[in-house]
């Protein structure tokens, strides 16, 4: 399990720059490692999705295979979270290879609106 056991899972949010109420949202969505759902308010889905950016490595391009398969360790619905990402500029995709933008780029829940 490493990282991702139930236990690391706050304690490796708080190294992504996450506060309190983000570590209990990630806490409360996640049991095992596995992504129970995907929230309902955009305030908790940010934080999910931001979780997942930070899977990926910043300045690096996968190919939608890759992006599936790290994506699937989380959630089966990879589409879902592919399409997400890209929505909160989190990603970007072209011709089928996906890369994670820096966060200064990506869309506040305020922004979805």
């Amino acid at each position: 399990k490493g990282i991702l056991a139930p236990e690391n899972i706050a304690s490796f949010a708080n190294n992504i720059d996450t506060d309190a109420a983000e570590t209990k949202i990630l806490n409360n969505y996640f049991d095992s490692g596995q992504l129970k759902s995907l929230p309902a308010s955009r305030k908790k889905r940010r934080v999910i999705l931001k979780w997942l950016a930070n899977q990926f490595e910043e300045d690096k391009t996968y190919p939608e295979k890759e992006t599936n398969a790290i994506l699937k360790q989380f959630h089966p619905d990879t589409a879902t979270l592919r399409r997400e990402r890209i929505g909160y500029r989190m990603m970007q995709r072209e011709k089928g290879l996906y890369w994670r933008l820096p966060a200064t780029d990506w869309r506040t829940e305020a922004e979805q609106n």
